[in-house]
């Protein structure tokens, strides 16, 4: 396997981790992306600012329903259905640079991406998830069948040291 496609496959490895650090963060502090979500689909007569503007408890559970789904895609993303996931992680880092730049044009100033630590919401910010998209996408069509079926090179070694 070139070079190149092994930082192709090394920068996807990246995005499932970064989507799983991200999901693990916002199940266990969902508040901040709750907030986020007032400003995105907001509500009449619920004042954006609310940490609860988004319904409160409904919002909060949303968010930890899409963690556990950002969880699930990056854990199957390290197994053998690494293709299929890692085009679900392309997908979600889409949807991320979306929901990202909408955020950054109505002046969020928490992304809520990772739970409680998070940042504003930049144009570097909308960058990086298209290029995890982008990269993600690309890898999952590009990567070689060994690769995809053993999983990742550090769940390989994992499994080589029993």
């Amino acid at each position: 396997m070139g070079v190149g496609r092994q930082l192709l496959l090394g920068g996807a490895e990246i995005a499932a981790m970064s989507l799983l650090l991200g999901g693990l963060g916002k199940l266990r502090h969902p508040d901040a992306a709750a907030r986020s979500m007032a400003v995105l689909w907001p509500r009449p007569g619920v004042p954006p600012a609310r940490a609860d503007g988004a319904g409160g408890a409904t919002a909060r559970r949303l968010v930890r329903a899409g963690s556990v789904v950002e969880i699930a895609l990056a854990a199957v993303s390290f197994t053998g259905w690494w293709r299929a996931a890692t085009v679900g992680v392309g997908l979600a880092f889409t949807v991320f640079a979306l929901v990202v730049e909408v955020e950054r044009r109505r002046g969020v100033l928490d992304c809520g991406c990772f739970g409680a630590v998070s940042a504003r919401p930049t144009g570097a910010h909308v960058a990086l998830n298209v290029g995890l998209a982008a990269v993600s996408g690309t890898a999952a069509v590009a990567g070689d069948r060994h690769r995809m079926t053993d999983g990742p090179r550090w769940v390989r070694s994992l499994r080589s040291r029993r």
